[in-house]
């Protein structure tokens, strides 16, 4: 039950990152923040304390509030719009939006910033093309395949042990980039400065859109795969487009790789690619394949 009617937080705002312990109130009601938080509406994601949710609900408060209205990005990100992206995704699962993602890429000033337009453009289809294809069109917020769900644990590593086999302890892939596996969901979280939290509730990657897109570029910037080198490395590098499914999935999907299926899945992400570029109006750049 709620405490009696106190005086009311500062009101939330979906475009304001809360961290654990913030405070905030909506529609008469005060919150606090379980955890880092970013655009989940505290009137339908909250609990009690050890719910999961993000916000834990405090108390009734005297009189309500009007949330911030969620900001227009407007204009486009490295010559993407809201249109544009809507364009190339429309039957995508309303978990992601345009500009959600606009405010996950804030948080890596070099996604996509090299200065150089082409460029820039360059990196953000090669991005959403390899996208694209890890989740189904942007469709798949959770891996579909739910007979792995609890495979994704290695009970032998004690630094990330293995929970209960409810949904929200497995650590499947989720997101855009369906990071999976305990060391990704605990490298993430560090690098976020999230600490444990991913770890104690990977489903925050199916939950929350802001964490979710960060993930996907997390993984874009930082992660070197079979390349030696992370995709966002090898555009600014030179090193082509075919150099990120490398890093992203080369042991699957590029010659030499240890576990090689052939070509297929390596040309339907050159063919996305060479769609959005064209959709940019820039060029796709050498080296497509891998």
């Amino acid at each position: 039950m709620l405490a009696t009617t106190a005086v009311c937080y500062a009101p939330w705002s979906p475009a304001t990152a809360y961290s654990g312990g913030a405070t905030v109130s909506y529609n008469g009601v005060n919150y606090r923040a379980a955890y880092w938080t970013q655009g989940s509406n505290p009137s339908t994601n909250s609990g009690p304390v050890n719910s999961g949710q993000p916000w834990i609900t405090d108390s009734v408060c005297g009189g309500g509030t009007t949330p911030t209205p969620t900001p227009d990005p407007g204009g486009s990100f490295a010559g993407l719009s809201k249109a544009q992206f809507e364009s190339w995704f429309p039957s995508r699962s309303s978990f992601y939006q345009y500009a959600d993602f606009v405010a996950a890429a804030a948080y890596y000033p070099s996604f996509a910033k090299s200065g150089n337009a082409t460029l820039d453009k360059q990196e953000v289809a090669a991005f959403f093309a390899n996208l694209q294809h890890e989740s189904d069109n942007l469709k798949a917020v959770r891996e579909y395949n739910t007979a792995n769900w609890p495979l994704y644990c290695d009970v032998n590593w004690v630094q990330v042990p293995c929970k209960s086999n409810n949904v929200g302890d497995q650590y499947f892939g989720r997101g855009p980039i369906q990071i999976s596996w305990t060391s990704n969901y605990r490298s993430l979280g560090n690098a976020m400065g999230l600490g444990e939290q991913l770890v104690n509730n990977p489903e925050l990657l199916a939950t929350n859109a802001t964490i979710a897109w960060r993930s996907a570029i997390w993984y874009w910037m930082t992660q070197p795969g079979r390349a030696g080198r992370s995709a966002h490395d090898s555009m600014v590098g030179g090193y082509g487009f075919g150099q990120t499914i490398n890093a992203i999935n080369g042991n699957r999907e590029c010659v030499g790789g240890t576990a090689y299926q052939g070509p297929a899945q390596m040309q339907t992400r050159v063919n996305y690619y060479t769609t959005f570029t064209q959709n940019l109006g820039v060029p796709t750049g050498p080296n497509l394949s891998c």
